[in-house]
């Protein structure tokens, strides 16, 4: 008789925002990790606190059943803390002796205060899908933790780090996740234009300094790479024949970080006759005014409809300040093309900033309008509040200028882009202006809510009918009587927008 494999548990917790249908997004992270345990012969299953109601009882079952013999849990910074630290709990109650490694965004930015916690045995720093493998293979062989790079754990109340980190994975090696351990049709959304799209990856790393991102202290090897363009492609024809989906937006740090490579991608879309699909990437203002209207004019053919753009702020000296390496002049330039050329710009934005004045926050607003009214498709974000990071730049700047360094997983739980209680250098006249900002802006461009709630007609009535009161406010800076911002926070806190 054949062996039972023995069985290794990822889990991926809750983020705060996991609408199904809408922006529950596939657990990628997991879904890399499994295949080069699959290939070393381990039985792998994915548990998502998103969509499994019952992963408390699954955690139960399969722990207790004996065949598990190490779990892994994915983190960023925020609410996702919370789901982390209850289910490897869990797994310490019904397996004490039970291994629990984390990975992901947290736990790389901050193995050692990660480590403090009894109910995390290692911590995972950078890209994992061979080094969790030899973790893994370690403790089913009962062998030595230490000479696995990148793996932080602890021996007799002390913390242990190899000083070597992971290599660089050869994406060619890692380009298709383990689609078969998830139920795909439970992360279909409908993001892009009210089409049925998946995320995909494929390629990695982002060489620029923002001072507030965290890919900085997260790509601590942050050379861009990226997938062969035609196996990139093959992927992509296979998620469309197989599940039927019509877009894909592309999570990668940076898409356009060679320009050469993204032309390739779209001539291999084009040549494939897979252009009737929707693509969605990220790129920089300078990238847009760099390659011209007629390299956007081609990605646009290609099915490139929308991109997402980190504006960030409508202020040159914000902008330098964060070492954006754009300017105003260069962003409003960018919309322009970006209207030429047929494409939709997603542009992102953020105030709260240190050293930031209230009448750069006006310039951002100012700025916003004017990219909507440029590219009138054009979608904007709504204007996040800035959230110190662990390991950048800007982060060092908030301790040394007051800020309280997060202690426990629930002080790092509370920390997101709508909160602003450690924001020591921002009064609190200015705190209370930018939370009303950051919910009316959600309605700025007049396109995000109403492609959101695309299938609910009465919140999409609603939605453009206040967008053109938002409209008239940032357009004359109108912000002392907002009677109505009570049932718009209220609803948003509710999720009812």
């Amino acid at each position: 008789m054949t062996p039972t494999p023995k069985k290794v548990l990822l889990f991926f917790p809750r983020t705060g925002w996991d609408t199904e249908g809408v922006n529950l997004s596939l657990p990628l992270p997991l879904m890399y990790l499994a295949p080069p345990l699959e290939r070393a012969g381990y039985q792998v299953q994915i548990v998502d606190q998103r969509v499994d109601p019952h992963w408390r009882e699954i955690l139960k079952r399969e722990i207790q059943g004996g065949d598990v013999i190490a779990m892994g849990v994915s983190t960023m910074t925020g609410r996702q803390l919370l789901g982390a630290k209850e289910a490897s709990l869990l797994a310490k109650k019904y397996n004490p002796n039970l291994p629990v490694m984390w990975g992901g965004v947290h736990p790389t930015l901050l193995p050692e205060q990660t480590m403090e916690n009894e109910f995390v045995d290692a911590v995972l720093v950078g890209e994992g899908e061979e080094v969790f493998t030899q973790w893994v293979q370690a403790i089913d062989k009962d062998g030595a933790w230490d000479d696995i790079p990148g793996v932080a754990f602890r021996r007799k109340g002390e913390v242990h780090m190899h000083k070597r980190l992971p290599p660089q994975l050869n994406l060619n090696e890692h380009v298709r996740p383990a689609y078969h351990l998830v139920d795909m049709k439970r992360y279909i959304t409908s993001r892009l234009f009210g089409e049925k799209d998946f995320i995909a990856m494929m390629s990695r790393g982002c060489p620029h300094q923002c001072t507030y991102c965290y890919e900085t202290a997260f790509n601590i090897n942050n050379a861009w790479r990226a997938v062969d363009p035609k196996l990139a492609i093959d992927e992509v024809e296979y998620l469309h024949k197989t599940y039927g989906v019509t877009a894909l937006t592309f999570m990668d740090d940076l898409f356009f970080g060679k320009k050469k490579w993204a032309e390739q991608m779209a001539d291999e879309i084009i040549h494939r006759k897979l252009n009737h699909m929707t693509f969605r990437a990220d790129i920089r203002v300078d990238y847009v005014t760099g390659f011209g209207v007629e390299y956007m004019k081609k990605m646009r053919q290609a099915g490139f409809r929308i991109m997402f753009v980190g504006v960030e702020s409508g202020s040159d000296r914000i902008l330098k300040f964060i070492k954006k390496q754009i300017t105003r002049e260069r962003i409003l330039q960018s919309a322009q093309i970006f209207h030429e050329a047929g494409v939709v710009p997603h542009c992102s934005f953020m105030a709260g900033y240190p050293t930031e004045t209230n009448e750069e926050v006006l310039q951002t607003l100012s700025l916003m309008l004017e990219i909507s009214e440029i590219c009138p498709g054009a979608r904007t974000s709504n204007l996040q509040i800035y959230a110190p990071y662990p390991g950048t730049e800007l982060f060092q700047w908030c301790l040394d200028h007051g800020m309280k360094m997060p202690k426990t997983i629930e002080d790092w739980a509370s920390s997101n882009f709508n909160h602003t209680n450690e924001h020591v250098w921002i009064g609190d006249k200015d705190k209370n202006f930018l939370r009303k900002a950051s919910y009316f802006t959600y309605f700025l461009d007049g396109n995000t809510v109403v492609d959101y709630y695309n299938r609910r007609p009465v919140q999409k009535a609603f939605a453009w009918m206040y967008s053109r009161i938002v409209r008239a406010r940032v357009k004359r800076h109108f912000y002392a009587m907002m009677p109505e911002m009570s049932v718009v926070a209220a609803l948003k806190e509710r999720d009812i927008i």
